[in-house]
């Protein structure tokens, strides 16, 4: 019996800001796109795991993209993350209405955006599960096994919603039932499956 249900954001909650803030940061100071996200990825795995806070993140990523003003570097990119991320209202209103399972969010993010996250969903969720806040991130087991400490519940009673399946497989491996999000109209479809009570308003 599922009893709790474990939602990656980007990509199911809301849109990833990445590949628009790859394209502003490289009108901003006469790069390619491809640059900056290249030159950007290791850093950013490194930031979303805490190894490197976020001054040197932005201090290493000016030297690697030549750009000498690092505070309009930041303040591009973190202005672009606020415009273009997004939220999907409908699956917003869907988790509004599974209020008798646990509920957990699990994702992966930058420690560089710790003081711009949107705090707005907080309360729609028991607990909240940052991989730079736990040193770890998807697809790592033990991120997973950390949810299964907080959420007190056993791999087989939790189901995982990420839009990777890269992300599902391991959690597969450790007793997880999974759902690839596809569309709002297939999760609501997977989810009955797995004979999950969605309230009505």
């Amino acid at each position: 019996m599922i009893r709790g249900l474990i939602f990656d954001y980007g990509g199911v909650m809301g849109g990833s800001p990445a590949e628009h803030i790859h394209r502003r940061v490289a009108e901003a100071f006469g790069l390619s796109p491809q640059e900056v996200r290249e030159k950007s990825r290791r850093l950013m795995d490194l930031s979303k795991i805490n190894r490197i806070s976020p001054k040197e993140f932005w201090y290493r990523l000016g030297r690697r993209l030549s750009v000498k003003d690092v505070p309009l570097l930041r303040d591009v990119w973190l202005k672009e993350f606020r415009t273009a991320s997004s939220i999907d209202e409908k699956v917003v209103s869907l988790i509004r209405n599974l209020g008798k399972y646990k509920l957990c969010l699990l994702c992966n993010v930058s420690n560089i955006y710790d003081h711009a996250l949107d705090s707005q969903h907080d309360l729609l969720f028991d607990e909240i599960i940052l991989s730079y806040k736990v040193g770890c991130k998807k697809p790592e087991a033990r991120i997973y096994r950390i949810a299964l400490i907080r959420l007190r519940l056993k791999p087989e009673e939790c189901l995982i919603i990420d839009d990777q399946e890269r992300n599902l497989v391991p959690a597969r491996e450790l007793g997880f039932a999974t759902i690839k999000y596809k569309s709002f109209n297939s999760l609501v479809k997977a989810l009955r499956s797995f004979s999950v009570e969605i309230e009505t308003d």
